[in-house]
Parts: structure tokens; sequence; C-alpha cells
């Protein structure tokens, strides 16, 4: 270009066949001088490998680069397990140094799969209420875990419609067949009759209310029908259905399960509209069952339940933080 320049401005400046001379000589170095630039750079260019395909992360999780610096280019092994109190005590020590903002429920759920993916380790997620899978309207925690491939999860919904939605889209995600199953039962902190009494918002409610928010119409469906009252929910919207009945304990026995004992636990989610803490409970009277990361709704809790809670968390190993609606317990120590 610069070449061109000049010759141009000889044209301005001499006569007519020297001009031509000195313009014929400005576009015969201007494009052997760009011939000699690409030439540069096709020499220099670095080499490309295959396109790796990047985690489902929040925004921030590119400031802890130790964490997501993730090989994943074929040969590099099958993922392994990875003992929870391992993967649990490099979660504190980033939610330790981390800004009180982004203490949350679904910045540790990322933290714990970038920590899995560096050591290319599996990870087990039970969730209790998972709902329809519309993660978009509900921002689950749980979200970034489930797309990935080393994710096993056991994900539970009563509500029929409900799971039948959860069901369909948690089969689109990747490799789903055999790594994530959704099951269509209440999760009873004790033994109990194979069926129980659950409570949830009819189907009317959504045609009568048509802008009311997501969670009033499909979040909080309980085994408590004083819970829906206390949401504003008049009566006539209320349905009673019975529902299958799974404890802690069976839940590793239903059939395909992809997680078949405790030990393989990693994280423990819970959204059970006003029955969080007894569900925590009973999940941590199971033995060998202490996840990395237990996740609950601390919302709804009464002080005195919440302080009991916070207590047993801390006797089995676990830092708490909390955000504005859930409780996040990271297992620090065993």
């Amino acid at each position: 270009i610069l070449q061109v320049a000049v010759g141009s401005h000889a044209v301005s400046t001499s006569s007519p066949g020297a001009s031509m001379t000195c313009l014929r000589r400005g576009f015969t170095f201007g494009a052997v001088s760009l011939c000699v630039f690409l030439l540069c750079l096709l020499r220099d260019r670095p080499v490309r490998f295959p396109r790796v395909k990047r985690e489902v992360l929040a925004p921030g999780l590119a400031e802890v680069p130790a964490l997501v610096a993730v090989d994943r280019r074929p040969g590099h092994g099958e993922a392994e397990r990875v003992d929870a109190a391992v993967l649990g005590a490099e979660v504190a020590k980033y939610m330790e140094d981390a800004e009180a903002g982004l203490q949350t429920a679904r910045r540790a759920a990322e933290l714990l799969l970038a920590a899995a993916s560096r050591r290319n380790a599996t990870l087990g997620v039970i969730q209790v209420g998972a709902c329809d899978g519309a993660w978009a309207d509900t921002n689950d925690p749980v979200q970034p875990l489930l797309a990935d491939t080393r994710v096993r999860a056991l994900l539970l919904e009563p509500a029929p419609p409900l799971w039948e939605e959860l069901r369909l889209r948690v089969s689109a995600l990747p490799s789903a067949e055999g790594r994530l199953l959704a099951v269509n039962a209440a999760l009873c902190p004790a033994a109990a009759a194979p069926t129980v009494p659950f409570y949830t918002v009819s189907a009317q409610y959504a045609i009568d209310n048509p802008d009311a928010p997501h969670w009033a119409k499909r979040e909080i469906g309980s085994m408590l029908r004083s819970h829906l009252l206390k949401h504003k929910i008049p009566r006539r919207y209320i349905e009673q259905i019975d529902v299958p009945c799974q404890s802690p304990a069976t839940l590793f026995e239903v059939a395909h399960a992809p997680i078949l004992k405790p030990s393989d636990v990693d994280v423990l989610l819970v959204d059970a509209e006003g029955l969080d803490a007894e569900i925590v409970s009973a999940f941590l009277e199971v033995a060998d069952l202490r996840p990395a990361l237990v996740i609950f709704e601390h919302q709804h809790m009464k002080l005195p339940v919440r302080e009991g809670l916070s207590e047993k968390l801390q006797k089995n190993g676990y830092r708490e933080w909390r955000d504005v609606r859930n409780t996040v317990a990271v297992l620090k120590q065993v």
C-alpha cells in the first residue's frame, strides 16, 4: 500500500512518461510486499489442534485457570473415580478465596465440575426435586453438571407430568442413556409405604394465571399441603396425588440406576419444598455417603431446624456457605 502511494505521488509531480513508469513500479512493489507479508503469515502460523468441546460453565470460572485447563483430546484415558473429600477440599479452597457474591450454589457446582475435569474424574449426582428440567426458568445449580459426559445422575421428580418433561429433556443430553436417569418418585426420609400423598399445583392454575412465574406454576409441589398454602396458592388449584416413594437406601436399587453405591455420590442437591432438612439428614445417615457438595434450600427452614442441620453437617466435615436461597456445604475432611 505504501509503494502504491509513493507511485501515485510521483504521478502528480513528474512528466507523463515518468509518471506512468513510477505508477507501474509502485503497483509492482506493492504487490511484491503483500506477497511477502502473506508468506510470512503462512509460515509462522500456529499448528491448529482439533477443536475441544468446552465445559458448560458460567461467566467468571475463567478466573480459575488451573481448574479449566482440561485436555480432552482422544487417547488421554478413561475418567476415573476421585475421592469426594479430595474434590471437596479443592472446591472449598476457591470458595474461601472468592468474593462474597460468588459463593453461590451454582458457582460451587461449576468449580466441582472443573476440578473433576482437571483430574479426569467421574462425578455422581443425586437430585431430589428435579422439576421439569427447564433450567432456563429455574436457574438450577445442577445444570452445568448434567451436560458433561463424566457425570452420572439420578434425578427424582414426584409429579408425573413434570417427570415426563424432565425425562425428555435429560434424554436429549449427550450420552444420556445409562448415564442419566429421571425417576418418578418422591424421596421419603424414612422407610414408608410404597406410595405417599403429594400435593401439586393443578394445570388449570397456569391456564387461569398465564403470567404467573414458573415457580408458582411448577416448582412448589410438596408432601406438605401447607407449603402450597404458604405460597398463596388458592385451595381450588391444589391437587392431591399418590406418588411412588424411595428412601435414601433404596434409591441405589432402582432399575438401571447409574449410581450403584453411596460412596459414588459426589453431589446431593435437594429442593424438597419444606422437607429439605429431613431429607439431607436422612442421606447423611447412610453409611459411606459423604458427597463433596450438599446443596439445599434453606429459605423455608425455621431457624432451629437450620441450626440443627448445620451442626450435623459440621460434625461430618462440611464447611457451609449461603446465598439468598440455598446453602452450600462443601466436604473438607472425613
